[in-house]
């Protein structure tokens, strides 16, 4: 006896959109390629444990929880063009409503054919996870080089360091997450060849929404529910010295606007305007990682990265720039706690079905709906009150009353016949009682009567003739 809506339902062709917003553009030749693939479904929200079939190679993969697979490709060392296909294989529907979507990679150049390729293990982290950091060196020259990493958030210099070679092809190392790494940050790596050259790579790495400092809410006190009008407490653990503002927002809310809600992905989704990055890694040469990166690189002896003559990247590869910034450099930013859902009941209530009007003299069933929260079955007294003018099983009697038996947890629906006898507004008051008990409710309503309408009458002459069986035509 629960009524619900739904709005906002999608007519699409495809229960999900695929997208590579985070892949890049570039791959390292014969080396293999990390494809980023993200699956939403059609209102936005992340796609998770969908398979995904990434061409070339037949490679697969399930999404995670932020609707991302990260899948690597092998490539060919003189490829100049390679164009992948990713696409949903859903066991559940048909072939032909698969998402799928098609890029091209362009292949990173070098004069003196010396790669460096960055590999990172997941497709997501969160705060203080340890990243596996993989560096895969392909060399013309045997000669030992000094290998060095940067690792970039929020245009600023988190960490870096300094690896010697010494003959090795591949560098492992770890990187713990710390908060100053939020919500995403960039590793860059490179080294110098005998001839100069700068030899770079670079990778964009996600991390999970979450604050820089620690904020939770809870109850101090915590029950399944609380009771309307009963106090409860409230916890709240943070960091020292912020300032906490609290607000409370019935879910039912929701159900008209769900689209203005303050999270902490919206914060840091406002944050992230402000990369000076323009992509997800790579670049077409060892200045166009660093430029893409947003660094500026220059040296005496090798070339160096272009001026940038305004702030934003030149292509449509980012979203347009806010007017105003956050200041989260000198402190803990804006925290936006995970929300405390409290449960607000009675273990008894009655609700009543009653249309908002009526015709006079018109015969009426109104429902009076009964729910039984509590894990016992209950006797319940329902009384209809008398209303004048109000034709009821009430009608001199002050009160009509039903006996009602209710199991544990359930909805019943008690119906009674009324016939309002006179025109205006009246109140149905319907009131229930637990048998033994203290649990009762009781709910008003108003019901508008309104005259019936007026029969007006209309002669019509018709000529019935035998010869077309009785049809024949008719004149007002």
């Amino acid at each position: 006896m629960v009524e619900a809506e739904l709005r906002s339902i999608q007519i699409v062709t495809s229960p999900y959109t695929i997208t590579f917003k985070k892949t890049p553009k570039y791959f390292t030749p014969g080396m293999f390629f990390d494809v980023a693939v993200e699956v939403v479904n059609p209102d936005g929200t992340p796609a998770e444990r969908v398979p995904v079939v990434v061409d070339p190679g037949q490679v697969q993969a399930l999404t995670t929880a932020n609707g991302m697979a990260k899948l690597s490709i092998n490539t060919e060392a003189r490829e100049q063009r390679l164009t992948i296909t990713a696409r949903t294989n859903d066991p559940h529907i048909t072939h032909e409503r698969q998402a799928s979507a098609t890029m091209v990679a362009l292949p990173y150049i070098s004069p003196s054919n010396n790669y460096i390729h960055i590999g990172v293990d997941t497709a997501e982290l969160k705060l203080g996870d340890t990243l596996k950091v993989a560096l895969i060196l392909k060399r013309q020259e045997n000669h030992d080089n000094d290998i060095t990493y940067l690792i970039l958030s929020r245009g600023q210099l988190v960490k870096n360091d300094r690896f010697k070679t010494r003959g090795h092809i591949l560098i492992s190392f770890p990187v713990t997450v710390t908060k100053e790494m939020l919500p995403s940050f960039r590793i860059i790596a490179y080294y110098h060849t005998n001839g100069n050259e700068v030899v770079s790579d670079s990778v964009w790495v996600d991390v999970k929404d979450s604050c820089m400092g620690s904020l939770r809410l809870e109850s101090s006190r915590p029950y399944p529910s609380y009771e309307p009008r009963k106090m409860f407490g409230l916890k709240i653990t943070g960091d020292p010295g912020a300032t906490v503002g609290l607000v409370a927002v019935d879910k039912s809310v929701y159900v008209l606007n769900n689209k203005h809600r303050l999270t902490q992905k919206k914060v840091w989704d406002i944050v992230e305007k402000y990369d000076t990055g323009c992509t997800p890694g790579g670049g077409k040469d060892g200045m166009g990682v660093f430029y893409d990166a947003g660094l500026l690189f220059e040296s005496n002896t090798a070339s160096g990265t272009p001026y940038r003559q305004e702030l934003k990247c030149p292509a449509l590869s980012r979203r347009k720039r806010a007017a105003t910034i956050m200041d989260i450099t000198t402190s803990l930013g804006i925290c936006v706690g995970e929300p405390l859902e409290v449960i607000i009941r009675k273990e008894f209530f009655i609700d009543l079905r009653l249309p908002y009007s009526a015709v006079r003299q018109e015969q009426l069933e109104i429902k009076a709906i009964l729910h039984n929260n509590s894990p016992d079955p209950l006797t319940v007294l329902v009384d209809l009150t008398e209303e004048e003018h109000v034709c009821s099983s009430a009608f001199k009697r002050g009160k009509y009353r039903q006996k009602v038996k209710m199991g544990a947890q359930t909805t019943q629906a008690v119906p009674f016949i009324i016939i309002p006898m006179k025109e205006g507004q009246y109140n149905i008051e319907v009131k229930a009682a637990v048998k033994d008990s203290l649990l009762s409710d009781g709910i008003i309503k108003k019901l508008l009567v309104v005259p019936e309408g007026v029969l007006v009458k209309s002669p019509q002459i018709i000529l019935l003739d035998p010869t077309t069986k009785g049809v024949g035509e008719f004149s007002h």
